[in-house]
């Protein structure tokens, strides 16, 4: 996805940021492991490794630590944060193939990491800041608001100053919905179900399954499974790539679910 956009997705942060991700790099190296001929896979790998470091030490939004380093606020692990920015400098020096200058992301990358040390040095020195949350520096927040009030427009995303105000509007309504209350402002009926499907409309129990029946059918049904799981075993038979790449998709999937279950729980009526 990241190589096949328009021209005005090549612009968002998120596509980049799958990119050059710590799972490419860790893709990268397993498949240089196995065997398969990446050129300069060990390369490719660390500059990917590098990007996702600076990407995190740029975008910290939380100020309690957790076990990721890169991830905390810049100024809990200086030496570690000034390390990556001294590496990724180093990088952004160099000239790009068949350029006579540095490119603009260069400068700015170069301009953003003397900037963050030295706004750390600043308030440390004169209000005593221990560290600071990077991800409050960009002006993504700005973007995100902006890229939502065109977006309630549809086609039309250069909104009057009436069309505006009636879009904020909406925006501030709709914004905060995940605050209200998961449950109904009324009391759990706990009477039974209207519908039993063990009763049979003559209103007995005459044709519903003994016990010995559904024990058959229990038994039936798990030598059933293990004969499918037996067979689809034989038939798919995985290299190492392949059952890395289902173990990645299938922890993916458990934590869509997850997040999903996790947001349903908190939903409102």
């Amino acid at each position: 996805e990241p190589f096949k956009c328009s021209l005005l997705a090549k612009q968002k942060v998120k596509l980049a940021t799958q990119l050059f991700s710590n799972t490419t790099a860790s893709a990268i190296r397993r498949c240089y492991s196995l065997g398969y001929q990446v050129e300069n896979a060990v390369e490719t790998s660390d500059l990917f490794k590098l990007l996702n470091d600076w990407f995190d030490v740029f975008n910290s939004k939380l100020s309690t630590s957790n076990c990721i380093e890169t991830t905390q606020p810049y100024g809990k692990q200086l030496e570690l944060q000034r390390d990556i920015l001294k590496q990724m400098s180093h990088i952004m020096s160099n000239r790009i193939c068949g350029k006579t200058h540095r490119l603009p992301f260069q400068k700015g990358i170069l301009i953003n990491n003397a900037s963050l040390d030295g706004l750390h040095a600043y308030c440390n020195e004169k209000y005593g800041m221990e560290y600071i949350l990077t991800s409050r520096l960009n002006q993504d927040i700005v973007e995100n608001f902006f890229g939502a009030m065109r977006a309630k427009g549809g086609q039309h995303d250069h909104p009057s100053p009436l069309q505006f105000k009636y879009r904020l509007r909406k925006y501030i309504v709709a914004k905060n919905t995940e605050l209200l209350a998961g449950n109904g402002n009324v009391d759990e009926d706990n009477c039974d179900s209207w519908l039993n499907l063990n009763i049979t409309p003559n209103g007995n129990k005459e044709n519903e399954p003994d016990e010995g029946k559904w024990k058959g059918w229990s038994k039936e049904f798990e030598e059933f499974e293990i004969e499918m799981d037996n067979n689809i075993a034989a038939e798919y038979i995985m290299d190492e790539l392949t059952e890395d790449a289902m173990g990645y998709l299938a922890g993916y999937v458990v934590r869509k679910l997850r997040l999903s279950n996790e947001s349903t729980q908190s939903g409102f009526t």
